[in-house]
């Protein structure tokens, strides 16, 4: 699978020369230099800042586990020999030797890495990549270059689990597997149309393949477009095959409606929290605060978003909405501390938060 797109490094901006007059040109010698310089620094600050950890989607390729010692290794060699043919520039490979046993190890290993999946699982006695051997599982947690990071609200409002199990039954890692992880590259490059066709195509000639994780894609997306009842469809549809995580969606369904100014979110977020047995989301707490701004409650909605703000990495969008609920609050100080917050704080990509 490949793109048609490639990243051209754009040319420096030529230097215009002007005739001046020799007195203008003595006492405007350094004022040029110096302005360039200045603002060279400051795009190249600016860039440091904000650019991603890598531009291309990082994979980390994890051994299989298996009934020699050998063969889990093999399948995840040739499985990142794959990705890295037909992945061309857009995907970094990273083999591992750590073999995880459970998802918790797994989300470790992402951890170190810094990837955006991490792909491991099982492999049947004498399987090859290419043949029906695989039982694949993923850590997702993209951050390098995500879509999402344009949709206003998506990174403090929405909870996305990070574990999938990809098949109820084996599948092929070179016509199944390979096009899967590619898919969900090219989503995260701004080829969302394209990757959620590409999925619908794997799920149609493999109906063994779990069908949630492109549920929720296809709905975030539908969502970022205002498309809030086939957005809800394709959340409902992820919780009809959730086995885990029902918390986090039933949050993200809750957000959708509303959104769609529909009272049935009201329902959702209150099931969200019995879900949730005790715990927190910062994700939730968000969506409850503009619940509460929407219904002119301005105290319940800062209550709210100061907890999310102990619970969701820094995020711009969150001081500006916490800001804004302060000064609606008559808190005026404090709406114009979080306003300075705004400068100080570097965004984030989104991660699911239990």
């Amino acid at each position: 699978m490949r793109w048609p797109w490639r990243r051209i490094q754009t040319e420096g901006e030529r230097e215009e020369r002007h005739e001046q007059p020799t007195a203008q040109r003595h006492l405007r010698r350094w004022r040029r230099p110096l302005l360039i310089v200045t603002i060279i620094g400051i795009v190249i600050s600016l860039f440091v800042l904000f650019r991603p950890v890598d531009p291309r989607f990082v994979i980390v390729v994890a051994p299989f586990s298996d009934q020699d010692g050998r063969t889990g290794q093999q399948i995840a060699g040739a499985l990142a020999r794959q990705l890295r043919i037909n992945g061309d520039n857009l995907v970094q490979v990273i083999e591992s030797r750590t073999r995880p046993t459970n998802s918790a190890e797994a989300l470790t290993l992402a951890q170190q890495t810094n990837a955006d999946i991490v792909v491991w699982g099982s492999v049947e006695a004498g399987g090859i990549l290419d043949s029906p051997s695989l039982r694949p599982e993923l850590i997702y947690l993209p951050h390098n270059i995500d879509v999402s990071q344009s949709w206003y609200t998506f990174a403090i409002r929405f909870a996305i689990p990070y574990h999938f199990v990809l098949s109820s039954a084996p599948i092929n890692g070179q016509t199944t597997l390979v096009p899967y992880l590619l898919a969900l590259a090219a989503y995260h490059h701004g080829e969302a149309d394209l990757a959620i066709e590409r999925l619908q195509q794997l799920l149609e000639i493999n109906p063994q393949v779990s069908p949630l994780l492109p549920h929720i894609l296809r709905g975030n997306l539908l969502w970022a477009r205002g498309w809030y009842s086939a957005a809800a469809t394709e959340y409902r549809a992820a919780l009809s095959v959730a086995n885990g995580d029902q918390a986090l969606l039933t949050n993200n369904l809750g957000a959708i409606l509303f959104d769609a100014q529909d009272p049935e979110a009201l329902r959702l977020f209150a099931e969200a929290i019995d879900l949730l047995d005790g715990r927190d989301l910062g994700q939730l707490r968000v969506n409850l605060a503009l619940w509460a701004l929407r219904e002119q409650r301005a105290g319940d909605a800062v209550s709210d978003l100061e907890q999310a703000r102990n619970l969701l990495p820094p995020h711009p969008e969150l001081e500006l909405l916490l800001s804004t609920a302060y000064r609606e609050n008559g808190q005026l100080d404090k709406a114009a501390d979080a306003s300075l917050g705004l400068k100080r704080r570097k965004p984030r990509s989104w991660r699911a938060r239990r």
